[in-house]
């Protein structure tokens, strides 16, 4: 994996914009022949992610990178080439500090310049060699004859004036919008392409973990996961244990959404030993409450609540951390509510989260709170009361706090009390007009799935197939590019239904029996059940959504 892997192509500044034209023309010009270029870099991040944007916008086949440093000596390179020579596209070589400054009997650098004919009869192909600017003048020195084959040098250097770029300080989650996100995102990574070399291992570790949780919150989980992989290697690089164990704790938590929870779960407990070892008692209660989430996905519920109350929450007790224990007493109350014992779960959101944020002036802590309050309130079908809430209350709350995402979330819950009621249309309404935009604005992917089927449960129930089908697809094409099991299984079910329904009987077969792989893996036994007895009949009405 290269840089560009993790941090993705980046578009060059004003001052590389004449050197980035010169080389794509250069490039463009010498297709399908042989055409050396030098090319002058500085920052290895930044290099990669040149060649990707090159890859991005002209097609993968057009440039290929090569690692120099995985040839034992120069007539390896050239058994590659006879191979691979032909292939269409710039071939980009990097990695190439070993074919410098090693004397005339080892240099690679020597070998080019005595091989040039062979390697042109080879390598019908532009040539780019990427080499630091020192490196450009010893080329020049060392292999002369070569050099008066170069079709053209570009330079990628990093001006001085460009290196006093400031620290990428972490964003409000909660209300920056998608573009913020974003434009966060390439601020981190341009960053780390300006100074990533010379920041210690830590440093890097901490903006691989910030940059972790921006494409969290974009439902970018893969990308996620690999810049958390990235993070945790760089505080290894530094022997920082601790964000070694923080880096593997949030892999975990992507592991977890993925359905992978064995895997993450194993992964906690790896991390609770390393901060055992530490003493950490802290970082020890934050992990065993990851545990507690990862026990409460596969369904172990009594286990899970055991966590919190013997192991998590005596920790913030003893540390007299009031916010902590209010939060842990909060997922407490969770697993009593999915329980069904919603009288103690009612009396924890009332007694011991509740006055606690009120205490300490926390606006939007205690909007969260009555809003779990209101769902209480709704599961024990006291509507009105619920309905009061989320409209009168915590709406206006949080457009006050600026918190848009609980904003539509609320304003979900109060089309759920309406669709109940059978008013269907004004709970479509709020879906297309007050909900879906927010998420499409956060760049919430997992939550404008998850919106977009609610909308097709209120279009089948008005009977309205076309639209219901329509965005029951996109929001399986969403989850299908995330692998969420939840929504495979979930939407899976009703999508492959209207499937068979519509006349494509084989693709509908297809998606129920990933709808039930899913299902069975996560332990949804009675889904996975009406899925077995789906697949086991040839023709089915559709349920309802």
């Amino acid at each position: 994996m290269n840089a560009a892997d993790l941090f993705g192509p980046v578009t060059p500044p004003p001052e590389h914009a004449g050197e980035w034209t010169r080389l794509k023309r250069l490039l463009e010009g010498a297709a399908g022949r042989f055409a050396l270029v030098l090319a002058g870099y500085n920052r290895p991040v930044y290099r990669d992610q040149l060649i990707e944007r090159l890859r991005q916008d002209a097609g993968e086949a057009a440039h290929e990178r090569l690692d120099a440093n995985g040839f034992a000596d120069f007539a390896a390179f050239e058994r590659w080439l006879e191979h691979h020579g032909q292939a269409p596209g710039a071939l980009h070589l990097v990695g190439l500090d070993l074919w410098l400054g090693q004397g005339k009997d080892d240099s690679r650098l020597y070998g080019f310049n005595v091989h040039r004919d062979w390697i042109a009869r080879l390598c019908r192909r532009p040539l780019v060699l990427w080499l630091l600017e020192h490196q450009i003048r010893e080329f020049a020195q060392a292999a002369p004859d070569a050099w008066e084959w170069r079709s053209g040098v570009v330079d990628f250097s990093w001006p001085v004036e460009l290196e006093s770029m400031a620290w990428p300080e972490p964003l409000d989650l909660g209300s920056a919008t998608r573009d913020e996100r974003l434009q966060r995102i390439g601020e981190i990574r341009d960053f780390l392409a300006y100074k990533g070399e010379e920041l210690s291992g830590s440093e890097r570790g901490i903006l691989g973990n910030n940059l972790g949780y921006l494409y969290r919150s974009l439902g970018e989980w893969i990308q996620a996961l690999n810049v958390f992989g990235y993070a945790a290697n760089a505080f290894q690089n530094a022997d920082d244990q601790k964000g070694v164990f923080k880096a593997l704790a949030e892999s975990a938590e992507i592991l977890g959404l993925f359905g992978d929870l064995d895997e993450a779960l194993g992964q906690l407990n790896l991390v609770f030993e390393g901060f055992r070892e530490w003493g950490d008692a802290r970082e020890m209660a934050i992990t065993q409450g990851r545990i507690a989430d990862i026990l409460k996905a596969r369904g172990q519920l009594d286990e899970a609540l055991r966590i919190l109350r013997e192991e998590e929450l005596p920790v913030y007790e003893r540390l007299g951390d009031v916010r902590e224990k209010a939060v842990v007493q909060g997922r407490i109350a969770d697993i009593l509510q999915e329980k069904g014992q919603l009288n103690e779960a009612l009396s924890i959101r009332q007694q011991e989260q509740l006055p606690v944020y009120e205490r300490l002036g926390d606006v939007r802590s205690k909007a969260m709170v009555q809003g779990k309050i209101a769902d209480i309130l709704l599961m024990r079908g006291e509507m009105e009361r619920a309905l009061h809430i989320y409209h009168d209350d915590l709406i206006p709350t949080f457009a006050i706090v600026g918190d848009i995402r609980s904003q539509a979330v609320t304003q979900g819950r109060v089309a759920d009390i309406l669709q109940a009621r059978g008013q269907l249309d004004e709970a479509l309404r709020i879906r297309e007009e007050e909900e879906l935009p927010i998420y499409k604005l956060l760049g919430d992917v997992s939550s404008t799935a998850v919106t977009l089927f609610k909308i097709a449960g209120i279009e089948l129930e008005q009977k309205q197939f076309s639209q219901a089908f329509e965005h029951l697809g996109k929001a399986y094409e969403i989850f299908t590019r995330l692998q969420v099991p939840d929504g495979l299984a979930t939407v899976g079910e009703h999508y492959g239904q209207l499937l068979r329904q519509r006349g494509d009987p084989e693709k509908g077969i297809a998606i129920l029996k990933t709808a039930l792989e899913a299902a069975e893996a996560l332990g949804q036994t009675a889904r996975a059940e009406r899925l077995r007895n789906l697949l086991s009949q040839p023709g089915t009405p559709l349920s309802a959504a």
